[in-house]
């Protein structure tokens, strides 16, 4: 019996995340894969870095970079985002998406991977245990609240925040600084995006989802609380995300839930 060739993958973006889940490839954390190519904004910056891999990848612009690899892990800011799904789903390709929000915004690429054979990857990210919330949402759903808490830190001043007289240069103890749909809550708190989307996308969409977001100076870490109340079971997790290290705006989880997803992706047992 003859071992098929290790699954391609590109990776869209080299920054905390994609710089993380590059060398988790090239150190054969994710058996059954292979580092393709890399797209970085700064090729001569990304060679250097690369340099101490193992087996280095091809560096290359981003719109070469999408069409190397069987599947694209994008790490980009959600701008760039629909630059890289759309070419590589309309090829028949995989996305694994880290800017799992901006699949709000281009709510169509779903429907183009349908019809290319394409597919969208999306990582549990910092939030997980989203297997058990798309069970528990297969029932009748009474209500879903995801509750946000992050460092002052982890929010920036904005005309929805001055508008509700709230300064985060003044708070000084745990203050809220959002509740409604986690649609009203995106358009809101742009940068705050991918876990309620994650969440909204899982279960039963951004309008029924609730979101409830507060800063608090005394946290060092982003908390997130999830509640689904539904017919099928009641599910309630908590999990406190250390930041990465080489980015403290991103939590460490993320990178590791990437790496963990690809694993998934290319064994031949699977969680589902």
């Amino acid at each position: 019996m003859t071992q098929s060739a290790p699954i391609s993958v590109t990776i869209a973006g080299l920054g905390a995340i994609g710089f993380a889940v590059a060398r988790a490839i090239d150190e054969g954390r994710v058996p059954g894969a292979r580092l393709a190519a890399v797209s970085a904004s700064d090729l001569e910056g990304a060679k250097a870095r690369l340099s101490g891999f193992r087996t280095p990848p091809a560096i290359l612009p981003l719109d070469e970079a999408v069409l190397q690899g069987d599947i694209v892990v994008e790490c980009l800011p959600p701008a760039l985002f629909r630059e890289v799904a759309e070419p590589v789903l309309k090829a028949g390709r995989t996305v694994l998406a880290v800017s799992v929000g901006a699949l709000l915004a281009n709510d169509d690429l779903p429907q183009i991977a349908a019809q290319n054979s394409g597919t969208l990857l999306l990582p549990s990210g910092a939030v997980g245990a989203l297997d058990a919330v798309r069970a528990a949402c297969q029932g009748d759903v009474r209500d879903v609240l995801l509750t946000t808490e992050k460092p002052v830190s982890g929010f920036q001043q904005s005309d929805y925040l001055t508008g509700k007289g709230i300064q985060l240069s003044e708070i000084a103890e745990r203050t809220c600084l959002f509740e409604g749909s986690a649609r009203e809550g995106i358009a809101h708190f742009p940068k705050n995006v991918n876990v309620v989307a994650a969440l909204a996308l899982a279960g039963i969409g951004a309008d029924r989802t609730r979101l409830s977001l507060w800063a608090d100076p005394a946290l060092s870490s982003n908390c997130h609380s999830v509640r689904v109340e539904s017919a099928a079971a009641e599910v309630s997790f908590r999990i406190s995300n250390l930041p990465d290290p080489a980015n403290p705006r991103t939590s460490a989880l993320t990178a590791h839930s990437v790496v963990a997803a690809l694993c998934n992706h290319v064994s031949a047992m699977r969680f589902v």
